[in-house]
């Protein structure tokens, strides 16, 4: 005999167990809703996160500015000989000369050279020239900038050669060797000065004065 229990029993199992009906394009909707946008996200956040680090330096810059207008109107005199000293600092970098500028003066000056006759063209200053594009032909020249200067020194070997007395260390002339033997010339504010005294009186021979001078005694 059935009891009522175990008809509402029967009844409550086929309610739970009932098969649903769900179609395609609901399943996908609602996985869609429940799925968040993951790469739009990250997309925004880092965005985000650019906008707010150049916010931040343009904080902190504008806060630099305003401290140092500050400070110059408290101490007008002091701030003045600070942008003179930057000022001259860096114009000196900007016109600190390269190796291009010292070779175009040596190319620049053997055309002045040139331009003279021989009568009258001082033997000191050919020679020097000379010996410069000699040097720049084997290879022996280097430039070393410091900043606001630079110099111009004479090695024993070309960079393409490698011999053993180049690379031992031991065989190497000390740093008081070249300051006082192999310094070239020194550049500042795009002047060379060594190269500007070798060429001072280029167009002038000296032997031709003494020349003239043994002709009139004689």
């Amino acid at each position: 005999m059935v009891t009522r229990t175990s008809i509402l029993s029967r009844n409550l199992l086929k309610s739970v167990f009932r098969p649903q009906n769900y179609s395609t394009a609901t399943v996908t909707e609602a996985v869609v809703k429940e799925v968040p946008n993951k790469t739009g996200d990250v997309k925004t956040t880092r965005v985000g996160k650019w906008i707010q680090y150049w916010k931040n330096v343009y904080r902190d810059y504008k806060t630099v500015f305003m401290d140092i207008g500050t400070q110059m109107k408290e101490n007008p005199g002091k701030s003045s000989l600070k942008i003179l000293g930057l000022s001259s600092l860096g114009y000196c970098t900007w016109a600190n000369p390269d190796a291009d500028n010292y070779f175009t003066q040596v190319l620049e000056n053997h055309l002045r050279l040139v331009m003279v006759p021989n009568s009258i063209r001082n033997a000191s200053s050919e020679k020097y020239i000379h010996t410069l594009e000699t040097y720049h032909n084997l290879n022996l020249l280097r430039h070393q900038t410091f900043g606001i200067f630079s110099i111009v020194f004479k090695e024993d070997f070309s960079d393409h050669l490698e011999v053993y007395k180049k690379q031992c260390d031991y065989l190497h002339p000390s740093y008081l060797a070249y300051l006082k033997e192999r310094i070239v010339d020194v550049g500042f504010l795009n002047h060379w000065y060594f190269m500007a005294k070798a060429m001072e009186n280029y167009d002038v021979n000296p032997e031709e004065w003494k020349s003239t001078e043994s002709e009139l005694g004689s």
